[in-house]
């Protein structure tokens, strides 16, 4: 019985290590470098440049993610569909939504939605 218990525990956890598991912090530097060389206006990238840098990311149990963004927290869940060494695709589950995080140096870059540029995180 303790044998079969024990198979069952093993079998209901995942296979794999999460890679996104952890706490992410946006990057300002590596964002703003890829924010310049964008092909937004100077008024856009001013006004963009006191966004980035303050958001935290905590992802959790490989389908849990909790932002927090001035002051406020904002929690939901996400399916991983495709795992490799260079990037992740990551599914919302609430809406269906695809993203793909393209991994590099203990970080990753998530593009920004409706603009032509990233928003880094690295790894805390």
């Amino acid at each position: 019985m303790k044998l079969l218990i024990l198979t069952l525990l093993m079998l209901s956890l995942p296979s794999y290590a999460c890679t996104l598991d952890g706490i992410w912090k946006s990057h300002k530097k590596r964002t703003l470098a890829e924010l310049y060389g964008s092909r937004i206006t100077n008024s856009e990238k001013m006004k963009l440049a006191k966004v980035y840098g303050k958001a935290v990311i905590e992802y959790s149990n490989c389908n849990t993610k909790v932002v927090r963004y001035n002051g406020g927290t904002t929690t939901s869940t996400f399916e991983i569909i495709e795992d490799s060494h260079d990037s992740v695709v990551v599914k919302d589950v609430p809406s269906g939504d695809m993203t793909l995080l393209v991994k590099y140096d203990n970080c990753y870059k998530i593009p920004v939605k409706g603009m032509a540029f990233y928003e880094h995180y690295c790894r805390q």
